[in-house]
């Protein structure tokens, strides 16, 4: 058995999409790292790695459940199917909600001993609480959009999650610069705007996956407690795997918020910036392959995934390992 033409399209289109999204992403990210050096000072920047690493850490709270529903909106082809996908889809929306509350809750209730004995920082003790605050409503109006993507990526909507991606992506940075510039170039400033950014981000990443995964026969969703028993022994596993990769890519930025300046941290953050703009296609590829292998899974087509896989390592090989030799090569 071999891939049809009409699924290669699509796959060819999804990684196309994921690509755009990805390198949009990492481009705007890189072009705008200078221009936060130059209103906020490497320091404050290092605050902003800060903030990355606990967005990476509470991300773990997924506990697979994003890539389960991934797996199970792929694998029901049809809107009728949908049915049953839509009610788990619900069910783990209030979860995550209610963890995007505790998230919000936390954070700003540790603010203040974060601000005054975890970071080293020549920053006001009062400011920088302020701001430690603002990154939990952030990380707060973000952590359920693992959750919607993972339902549109599943449906196998890789361009419309690209567009909602970029234009988001765009806000964001290039945004906040215009903030910095025409406002006030402080990080509570800063923060504020992702922070608005991020609840505009999953209000529009919800609407979509709604939109998509509506039935034909209109019925509202409902809790499904019964789907949760279907897919936990799935993102159990997945969630040993996420829990074991935050420890262990994550964790050298929380060690080092404690052991040194934040300085010093700000300068880590920038090397860290360089390094992961070779993961451009890695999650785009992973992406697209993952929902078609699912579908093919579901469907009985075992060889099919089978040579889908091989096509999707050898394109990564193809591509990653060139351009991780020429970094190494000429870091200079």
């Amino acid at each position: 058995m071999t891939i049809t033409n009409k699924q290669d399209a699509r796959l060819g289109w999804n990684l196309a999409a994921g690509v755009a999204s990805t390198a949009w992403t990492a481009i705007v990210t890189i072009l705008t790292v200078p221009l936060y050096l130059h209103y906020l000072g490497v320091e404050a920047y290092g605050l902003i790695g800060f903030y990355t690493a606990l967005q990476a850490m509470f991300a773990v709270l997924d506990l697979g459940l994003s890539q389960a529903i991934n797996r199970e909106v792929a694998r029901a082809e049809s809107g009728d199917d949908r049915a049953p996908v839509r009610d788990l889809l619900h069910t783990l929306a209030w979860g995550y909600w209610i963890g995007a509350a505790t998230i919000a809750t936390g954070m700003w209730a540790a603010a203040p001993w974060v601000a005054r004995h975890w970071l080293s920082a020549s920053i006001d003790a009062e400011s920088l609480s302020k701001v430690i605050a603002l990154m939990g409503v952030t990380i707060a109006c973000r952590f359920p959009l693992g959750l919607y993507l993972g339902a549109l990526i599943g449906a196998r909507r890789m361009g419309l999650a690209s567009v909602i991606e970029i234009g988001m992506v765009t806000l964001a940075n290039v945004g906040v610069v215009g903030i910095m510039a025409l406002v006030a170039p402080s990080l509570e400033a800063f923060f504020l705007w992702q922070a608005l950014i991020a609840f505009i981000n999953i209000v529009a990443v919800r609407a979509a996956v709604w939109r998509v995964l509506r039935c034909s026969e209109g019925r509202r969703p409902r809790i499904d407690l019964g789907g949760l028993q279907r897919i936990w022994r799935f993102s159990a596993a997945l969630a040993v795997t996420a829990v074991l990769g935050a420890i262990f890519v994550q964790s050298d930025k929380m060690v080092l918020s404690k052991i040194v300046p934040l300085a010093d941290l700000g300068r880590y953050t920038l090397a860290s910036i360089a390094s992961r703009s070779l993961y451009v296609l890695t999650a785009p590829a992973f992406n697209a392959v993952y929902p078609q292998m699912a579908s093919m899974h579901a469907a009985g087509r075992i060889d099919e995934i089978a040579q889908l896989y091989r096509l999707g390592t050898r394109l990564l090989m193809a591509v990653l390992f060139p351009a991780a030799v020429f970094v190494a090569m000429f870091s200079t």
